[in-house]
């Protein structure tokens, strides 16, 4: 059944309850609205006792933590409630023996714990997913031991200087090498600029014609430092000639990795060099492209006159 009171006044009493382990349960069977914020207290809760025996032997041992919907268990309404302001309890303030994981080198998030991931200083590996792209600098700010930074599914926010660029303390740079989008707008690579990293890898899937100018922006500022870029070209408005443009500045580039999702679409992509290459034979190898060594050796003959020597070419495409 749902909740007979408003947010505003059963989550208080949810929250005045958040150690005492049978009274969630007991309120988890009430009413459906009760079932997840009460769930997440008693797992946490139940998982901070377990990291406070004095005979756990966890701590030293976990090296991955994935932690959902962190910032869910609100203390005061999720809804907004004039003349109330909401606050929210974090994963940390549940379950303050997450710190305890010292050991921890990667984690994946929907949210930003600010307080847990100052904690853990130790991370190398962060997954983001899910969180509006101002959190991204918020979260990098924090880990100065970051190496490896995976966005997927961002909610792209417009950067506008001057009003919510993230403080200087969040845009000094970290040790990030490597950088991963998936599911994401370009729209998304203001926010990691302004963070000044210089990566060495950058792979980007879904790059459409209409953001390839986020693209070029980014790869301007990460020219001098990137080696790697891998872009995955699911469809056909994009051509050879505007990559070439955008790969252009990358004199430190030593690979160039192109996904393609369907042949047709590689096809596509090659086609204005195509029609100048001599006999129309790479024309040939580029319908065949897959797991098949000879087209992708021919194949990065052809991109030679595209790219620079010292850059290796290569094509991953299913037949």
């Amino acid at each position: 059944m749902p909740s007979p009171l408003p947010p505003e006044l059963w989550q208080p009493i949810l929250d005045y309850l958040h150690n005492d382990l049978p009274a969630l349960r007991t309120a988890a069977l009430i009413c459906h609205a009760w079932l997840q914020i009460t769930r997440y207290r008693s797992t946490a809760v139940e998982l901070n006792a377990l990291l406070t025996s004095p005979h756990t032997t966890i701590p030293p041992v976990v090296q991955t933590l994935n932690l959902p919907d962190s910032l869910l268990l609100a203390a005061v309404g999720q809804l907004a409630i004039p003349g109330i302001t909401a606050k929210y309890t974090t994963i940390i303030d549940v379950t303050p023996r997450l710190v305890d994981l010292q050991n921890i080198r990667e984690i994946s998030l929907t949210d930003v714990p600010i307080a847990l991931l100052s904690a853990l200083s130790n991370i190398e590996r962060l997954t983001l997913t899910k969180v509006p792209s101002p959190s991204i600098p918020r979260a990098v700010g924090v880990l100065g031991r970051l190496k490896h930074l995976i966005l997927e599914n961002i909610t792209p926010v417009p950067l506008v200087p001057g009003q919510n660029d993230p403080p200087t303390k969040f845009a000094e740079g970290t040790n990030i090498s490597t950088v991963i989008i998936r599911d994401s707008m370009l729209r998304i690579l203001p926010w990691i600029a302004v963070m000044r990293l210089n990566i060495t890898v950058l792979a980007v899937d879904q790059v459409y014609r209409s953001e390839l100018h986020y693209l070029a922006e980014y790869l301007l500022t990460v020219s001098v430092t990137l080696r790697e870029l891998e872009l995955s070209i699911a469809f056909t408005d994009i051509r050879v000639a505007s990559l070439s443009a955008l790969i252009a500045p990358c004199k430190a580039l030593q690979l160039l990795r192109l996904r393609f999702s369907a042949p047709a679409y590689a096809h596509q992509f090659f086609a204005d060099t195509v029609r100048s290459a001599i006999d129309h034979r790479p024309l040939v190898i580029t319908e065949q492209v897959g797991p098949r060594v000879e087209s992708l050796h021919s194949l990065e003959e052809l991109l030679q006159s595209w790219v620079r020597e010292s850059c290796r070419v290569e094509i991953v495409c299913p037949l």
